[in-house]
């Protein structure tokens, strides 16, 4: 997760952010607002492969699930906006896309795509923030839809994000950004602690008391983590 990581092209997270950025919106106008969400997830779905990955860009060369996960959330957003279960669809087939390709920890690498065929680079931005979002997104996914058929086949899933997050979450209850990486990242911090808690939040529906219980803990640990680093001297975190 270095710097150069962290400045790539982020056209896909912008089209995501500004589709639920519409939610918040006045309802003058909602016309105007649904047609601008639509066009922006019409632009996902056109980068979203058959497969249900959802591609960086247009070219559908590249898979970075971080990416994706905001993508899908934009999609879900849409989808309540305009009405259109296209968009909750692409999410869903988005999140089992994810669910696919979890290793035995949870974790989730990009993807180059050749010939419309995905390729492990081996390697992930973060595993933190990959978890955290792809639980933020089931859950957006869920809040769009209902659909509880859905929601009970991404179980494994969402379990297995929740062991992803834990495995490098240190006793201050902060999570390194991979286990190769051991630097923490305050905005890895928010979306891992997001996705714990909408974690904790679906496990209530799933009825898994064991879920909610981890990921509720973790978020609390992870919670008490981030508070210890305010300076009320400095009026910051350290």
């Amino acid at each position: 997760m270095d710097t150069q990581e962290r400045r790539k092209p982020i056209e896909l997270l912008v089209a995501a952010i500004v589709v639920t950025l519409l939610m918040t919106l006045p309802a003058t106008g909602h016309a105007t607002f649904a047609d601008e969400a639509r066009a922006d997830a019409d632009w996902i779905l056109q980068a979203q492969l058959p497969d249900g990955a959802i591609a960086n860009q247009l070219d559908q060369a590249q898979i970075w699930p971080y990416l994706s996960n905001f993508a899908a959330v934009g999609l879900s957003r849409a989808s309540q906006i305009t009405g259109d279960a296209r968009y909750s669809d692409g999410a869903w087939r988005w999140l089992s896309w994810y669910q696919v390709h979890q290793d035995p920890r949870g974790f989730v690498t990009d993807y180059t795509v050749a010939a419309g065929l995905p390729a492990s680079t081996g390697d992930m931005d973060s595993t933190d923030a990959y978890a955290g979002t792809f639980l933020i997104a089931a859950n957006a996914a869920w809040q769009a839809t209902g659909d509880l058929a859905r929601l009970r086949a991404l179980e494994p899933g969402i379990v297995a994000a929740v062991a992803a997050i834990g495995a490098t979450q240190r006793s201050d209850g902060l999570t390194w950004a991979k286990p190769t990486v051991h630097v923490k990242y305050l905005m890895d911090q928010a979306e891992a602690f997001a996705g714990l808690r909408s974690a904790a939040m679906l496990a209530g529906t799933l009825a898994n008391p064991a879920l909610r219980k981890r990921a509720s803990a973790a978020a609390r640990r992870l919670r008490a983590g981030v508070r210890r680093l305010w300076n009320p001297r400095n009026g910051a975190y350290d």
